[in-house]
């Protein structure tokens, strides 16, 4: 009986980690981490968010897909330090800023939420790197829409399809559920893969 109820479980777990995955190959996020959880540096973080933001609308608004979005970021990485560095009290302070994947755990944000998983992420890390986080997505440039149903709209133009769309916008206890099953799976599978690669629980 036990190993009947684990394989469901398991069964149903690919299907989420299946839909997670369709979600994450439409989009880019964009992952900003402070120097540390003091509010001076809390408030420079999103300065240099909004410094990063601003560039990337232009550097992406002729994108048409992520594949020609991620294309771009990479070919303008030097643009982009160059704005969050402008952004910095100090000119001295260390930034960093890659393209890559990354893991993350599920995310709520104010009008919609991303299942946890692998997303190829522009990662921002100023100083040190040790204070709290910054999350959106920046392709399609959802982190900007100014309502619902704008931001509906992008995801639309980004690639999302009817039933993406549904789920991160979705504030059913269903999708929270599933979205914390995805999460349970994944730890679970980290710890037979050595313990190290379960997704990071949601905050």
């Amino acid at each position: 009986m036990a190993l009947i109820v684990l394989a469901l479980f398991f069964s149903a777990g690919t299907s989420l980690e299946r839909t997670q995955q369709g979600i994450a190959q439409n989009l880019i996020r964009l992952h900003v981490v402070a120097a540390s959880d003091s509010p001076e540096d809390q408030a420079v973080k999103l300065q240099v968010r909004d410094a990063v933001l601003r560039e990337t609308q232009c550097i992406t608004a002729e994108a048409n897909s992520k594949a020609e979005a991620a294309r771009l970021l990479k070919d303008n990485l030097d643009k982009l330090i160059f704005s969050a560095a402008q952004a910095l009290p100090d000119p001295d302070q260390q930034l960093n800023i890659t393209l890559q994947r990354e893991l993350f755990g599920t995310r709520y944000y104010d009008t919609f939420a991303l299942p946890g998983g692998y997303y190829d992420t522009l990662r921002i890390v100023i100083g040190p790197g040790e204070g709290k986080n910054w999350w959106c997505v920046v392709y399609p440039q959802m982190c900007t829409a100014a309502s619902m149903d704008q931001q509906e709209a992008i995801a639309a133009m980004g690639g999302l399809d009817e039933t993406q769309r549904g789920i991160i916008s979705s504030t059913e206890p269903e999708y929270r559920l599933r979205f914390r099953s995805l999460e349970l799976l994944e730890d679970i599978l980290g710890w037979f893969r050595g313990g190290s690669e379960g997704i990071p629980g949601s905050r």
